[in-house]
């Protein structure tokens, strides 16, 4: 498969400072042992539930949420929080939007997790695997930069992976990627972030027997861009930090930087991102086929598991 090393070696509608809930504790507050989160709030509308701790929020433009109402949560302690989402900023803390609701009780369920390109390739990828697969964005939002950089994924990636109403599904096979955002970024603080994220999510995949994928993220100016350029560099020197630390976990890497610069003329216009043909291009021959083969090797462990 092309693009697949496996595994590496290598309320403002403003709520006025939101609806604060009791204290609690920790920066998240939500526990991955458990399907539900204990001791919660619900959101006015009764869509989203946040757990205990933290307060209601509304994400606005430019990154508004799908869940009816556009509630999110807002974690203690994270106000003035580093690399939040510009949807998410509130004087009293960092919103962070919840995952998809839209889980299925029939087929294997597939996260990806990422910003606005990997919303732009989910659509895809859910061509891609048909009815096999039940593919969602997290977070679901209907809009901006989703995911964002790795600062608001280190904060938030506890809710991109769990439903609106804070249920931990059980996913089969989660995709993540941050660095489009993280231009800014010093090496030292995206270092700790993608620490952090990774930690994160290897403790979810203990606890739903997902297979992880890392994917690399994509050249920021399309596939002709030199390699020399500014903002090319600094992605290549966020993608060997990223691969330094996945490779720790022994977490699968489907290189779509790589794959682009493979694409050619289909993908010059991916500035980040990419016309239909381009994503097309970037999902067949590079992320479809690996998580397919992720999603074989997950029902293959539970059958042995069952014999």
């Amino acid at each position: 498969v092309r693009g697949l090393t496996s595994p590496v070696k290598m309320l403002r509608t403003v709520l006025p400072l939101a609806l604060v809930c009791d204290s609690g504790t920790g920066v998240s507050g939500i526990p991955f042992g458990s399907s539900a989160v204990p001791d919660a709030t619900t959101c006015p509308g009764g869509h989203t539930v946040c757990p205990v701790g933290d307060a209601c929020c509304v994400g606005k433009p430019p990154d508004p949420y799908s869940v009816p109402g556009g509630y999110g949560c807002l974690p203690p302690a994270s106000a003035n929080w580093s690399g939040c989402a510009g949807g998410g900023i509130y004087p009293s803390g960092c919103c962070c939007g919840p995952g998809p609701s839209n889980i299925s009780s029939t087929v294997p369920n597939v996260l990806v997790i990422g910003d606005s390109v990997s919303a732009g390739y989910t659509p895809y990828l859910r061509g891609f695997l048909g009815a096999s697969a039940n593919v969602q964005h997290g977070p679901d939002n209907a809009g901006g930069g989703n995911a964002d950089g790795s600062g608001y994924g280190a904060l938030c990636v506890p809710y991109f992976v769990r439903t609106p109403l804070s249920t931990l599904p059980k996913w089969k096979v989660i995709t993540f990627n941050f660095g489009l955002h993280d231009g800014p970024t010093t090496i030292a603080n995206y270092t700790a972030n993608m620490e952090n994220i990774t930690n994160t999510l290897v403790t979810v995949a203990g606890e739903t027997g997902a297979t992880l994928l890392y994917v690399t993220t994509t050249i920021p100016g399309g596939s002709a861009e030199p390699a020399n350029a500014p903002d090319n560099l600094k992605v290549q020197q966020l993608n060997t930090v990223a691969l330094s630390i996945v490779s720790k976990h022994s977490i699968t890497v489907v290189d779509l930087y790589g794959t682009m610069k493979e694409c050619g003329a289909a993908c010059t216009g991916c500035k980040p991102h990419c016309e239909p043909q381009g994503y097309q291009y970037l999902v067949q021959n590079g992320l479809g086929p690996a998580v397919k083969k992720a999603l074989a090797r997950t029902v293959d462990n539970a059958s042995q598991n069952e014999k």
